[in-house]
Formats: structure tokens, sequence, C-alpha cells
């Protein structure tokens, strides 16, 4: 997922994924941040034009797709921007995976399989399901208030 925020002039892009733990932030098309983790961190900082620039970004809701990033220069917040996803589900890749996970239960069954076999690959197919059928249009980002 891609954050954008201008400050003034200056454009910062932060990326980051949960899945591999690699990061990165761009200050005017510069790379100024590239980290690579095994556990997701939720805070990078970094120095420019003689300002301190901190971007946190953090899941809100795992179940609904949900995170938020804040951007803060020299210790003030300047933008707060909200991420989620519009739907969770998408009817046809869906009712697909799970002909595919009966099919397999089927199988497995007729081959007496382990009960456990059944059940990694309903969550593996629907794990699947979450991850192939996330499209950009599917996802809202929103600017909240700024309270000062």
């Amino acid at each position: 997922m891609w954050y954008v925020f201008h400050d003034g002039d200056n454009v910062i892009r932060a990326w980051g994924s949960g899945w591999t733990g690699l990061e990165r932030v761009y200050f005017n098309n510069e790379l100024v941040v590239k980290n690579h983790h095994f556990k997701y961190l939720e805070s990078v900082n970094f120095e420019k034009n003689n300002h301190h620039y901190r971007i946190q970004c953090f899941s809100t809701s795992l179940q609904k797709w949900q995170a938020r990033c804040v951007f803060w220069r020299d210790g003030e917040k300047l933008c707060a921007l909200k991420c989620k996803r519009r739907k969770i589900f998408n009817v046809r890749p869906t009712m697909a995976h799970m002909s595919v996970g009966l099919i397999v239960g089927i199988i497995g069954g007729v081959l007496h399989a382990p009960a456990m076999f059944g059940v990694l690959f309903i969550f593996l197919s629907l794990s699947l399901t979450l991850l192939t059928t996330a499209k950009t249009e599917d996802f809202v980002i929103e600017q909240e208030p700024i309270l000062h």
C-alpha cells in the first residue's frame, strides 16, 4: 500500500508490506528509507532539509483490511490517512475457490486423508481468495482532519 503526502512543494511517499517486512520511503523521488524486517515496523524516521520526519503506519482492523498512516514533521502531526477495503469478498472468485475446495475435500475423503488436510485446505483457499481478489479500486484512502 502506498501513502502519499505533500509537505509544501515536497512529496513524501511511503510504502510498506506487512507480509514481507519491506519498507520504502521516498522524498521527492529520492529513496530515503529502505528497510527489510521480518517484523513490520510501525514507525519510520528520517531527516531531510533540516527537518525530522516520522511516519507511523499500522493496521486498525485485520478483519476489515483497514490501516492508518500518520505523517509527522518536527514532532507536529501534519497528516493522517486511513485506508479501508470497500468489500471483503468478490463473489465469483470466492465461489470458484470454494468449489475447488469442495472437490479437493471429496478427493481427500476418498483417499482417507486426515481431517487436518481439509481444514488446512479451507484456510489456504480463503486466504488465497482474499489476497488474489484485492484490486486497487477496492480500497479507499481518506484524509482524517487534523485537530490542533
